[in-house]
């Protein structure tokens, strides 16, 4: 696992371990300047990939918000299938699945 992904995989970690099911995220805070543009899209590209993976186990809702609106995300309502690592330039929110076990 490279420096980049653990980076990637500990902040999804760090904030899945907190009870609050609203998971805000900011992609640029994991990066410096330093970084050429090929690393800060394969973090980009590593955070989609587990995102998705995610969902499709079920652990979070199939969209995601961005809390500002801009020219760049003109719709705050995103769904994973059609993020691309263009889109994750500004903090987004993920929501996590609340299961219930109810026991008789």
């Amino acid at each position: 696992m490279s420096v980049d992904e653990f980076s990637v995989l500990f902040q999804i970690i760090q904030n899945f371990s907190v009870t609050n099911l609203r998971k805000d995220f900011d992609i640029s805070k994991l990066y410096t300047s330093k970084l050429n543009g090929t690393r800060k899209k394969k973090i980009k590209e590593f955070f989609l990939r587990y995102l998705s993976n995610l969902k499709e186990e079920g652990k979070i809702q199939e969209q995601v918000l961005f809390p500002l609106q801009s020219e760049s995300n003109p719709n705050r309502l995103i769904y994973i299938s059609d993020l691309n690592p263009e889109r994750l330039v500004e903090p987004f929110v993920i929501f996590e699945v609340l299961q219930l076990n109810f026991v008789e």
